[in-house]
């Protein structure tokens, strides 16, 4: 819709989940509040009128996050806590347009995982993810400010050419060469005597072993892999 996006899932129990970005203007333009731009993305948009048709809202008021960062990536500075690694979106904020928001969480733990394991300190698991997913971060957000400047001629292009979105969805993953830097994926103990439990959607849960620390690395850096409170 002009001026953001939305999406619905269901999650269960006859449960949605109703989701959406929209601009600092549209939601203006629909009168500040949530019942304005509800009723505004009824009137305008008829796939949500049919979608939320009966629909009952289960809260008083939508749970709302302000000035989202979209694009962001931590940059290494000298006065960061060596012993202090950042995660999730404390070390890089993707669009939600494009999604993958979990795997770049999941991909920052590994991160600092590998660090922590060498000795390395928190800079070095930084610089790494940067490396990682910078390029990543950057597409996708070309593709989000693309859907809220012009949203009808993307949908009708993706319309009459569907790999595009298939193609969207290649360009802002994580690459299976971050992967191998980062030391992923972790060799699979078979005899099931693994140390951790690991399951990914679509495939069975395996147990595997992170690997053993180096006996040459330097001492570990004080303090715990964490993520950074929101400033």
């Amino acid at each position: 819709f002009d001026g953001g996006y939305a999406g619905l899932l269901l999650v269960e129990s006859e449960l949605a989940n109703f989701s959406l970005i929209v601009s600092a203007r549209a939601l203006e333009r629909a009168g500040g509040t949530w019942d304005g731009l509800l009723q505004t993305l009824i009137a305008s948009c008829p796939h949500v009128a049919q979608r939320l048709r009966g629909a009952t809202p289960r809260l008083s008021r939508p749970l709302a996050v302000s000035r989202l960062p979209y694009g962001f990536v931590h940059s290494p500075q000298p006065a960061d806590a060596p012993g202090l690694f950042r995660l999730g979106d404390q070390a890089a904020v993707i669009p939600s347009f494009t999604g993958d928001g979990v795997a770049v969480a999941l991909h920052s733990a590994g991160s600092a995982a590998s660090a922590w394991l060498a000795g390395e300190p928190s800079a070095a698991h930084h610089h790494r993810l940067r490396r990682n997913v910078a390029a990543q971060m950057r597409r996708a957000s070309w593709l989000h400010m693309a859907c809220l400047a012009a949203p009808a001629p993307l949908v009708a292009a993706c319309r009459s050419f569907p790999g595009l979105m298939r193609l969207a969805a290649a360009w802002t993953r994580i690459p299976r060469s971050a992967e191998r830097r980062i030391g992923w994926p972790y060799p699979v103990d078979q005899s099931g005597g693994g140390e951790i439990m690991f399951g990914a959607l679509g495939s069975s849960s395996v147990s595997i072993r992170p690997r053993a620390r180096s006996q040459n690395s330097s001492p570990r850096p004080s303090g715990r892999p964490s993520s950074s409170q929101s400033e």
